[in-house]
């Protein structure tokens, strides 16, 4: 590699380091060279080495391992976001994160409506929309969260865009979390969980109708519901 010669070396390190990751010069597993060999190919001291690093590291591309060496990671973005979560670092503002889900929920419902396929999903849908109706009233709440969270993940899907798709899966651990939260605040607001269901059956049935505006009503008076529990 190329000495580094600009300023900002610890970024600039970053980058570099960064580079061989990302153009598969340094591939999963593999072992990358010592503090001692890099600083040497890079002309750079240990402590602005070190840094560009631990930076590696925070962002989950690479993984030092005591006494061992430095490894490079299946980089998962999903992985990243849960670990902001169990670090309390987005979960402090469950509100906020509801508010964004519920945007963007209604921009998958836009979407899906113009799509072709809209229709080949609703079968789809209505069998969780089932799941979660019958483990609702087995009370299989560990079955019915999943479902749950499933029912949201179709309407993504019907959005067909890959895009839509990847975030969602980034931030699966997230959304399954403040969908499991919203369920469980009605439950313990309300004592049943009707109005989930009636909320997402009204979903259900506006999709299947192509009526956007039911959706986007049936959505609208979820949101403003749930937003009275995270300011209570």
């Amino acid at each position: 590699m190329e000495k580094i010669i600009r300023e900002n070396l610890t970024d600039q390190i970053y980058e570099r380091l960064k580079s061989n990751i990302v153009e598969g010069i340094w591939k999963k597993g593999d072992k990358i060279p010592s503090e001692i060999e890099l600083s040497k190919q890079l002309g750079v001291s240990r402590m602005s080495l070190r840094m560009a690093i631990q930076k590696l590291n925070n962002f989950g591309l690479i993984k030092t391992l005591p006494g061992d060496g430095t490894y490079v990671k299946d980089f998962s973005i999903t992985n990243f976001f849960s670990e902001l979560f169990e670090l309390n670092l987005m979960s402090q503002e469950a509100g906020h994160i509801y508010e964004f889900m519920y945007v963007l929920e209604c921009d998958f419902i836009k979407l899906a409506m113009e799509k072709e396929n809209v229709d080949k999903e609703i079968k789809n849908l209505e069998d969780i929309l089932s799941e979660m109706e019958e483990t609702a009233h087995l009370s299989n709440w560990e079955h019915f969260h999943d479902a749950d969270y499933r029912f949201h993940l179709c309407i993504c899907n019907m959005a067909g865009n890959v895009v839509f798709n990847v975030v969602y899966d980034a931030l699966s651990n997230l959304l399954f979390n403040t969908i499991k939260s919203n369920t469980d605040k009605a439950y313990k607001k309300i004592g049943n969980l009707n109005s989930v269901l009636k909320y997402h059956r009204n979903v259900f049935n506006g999709l299947k109708n192509h009526d956007l505006d039911a959706c986007l009503k049936s959505e609208k008076k979820s949101y403003e519901i749930t937003k009275i529990f995270y300011n209570e």
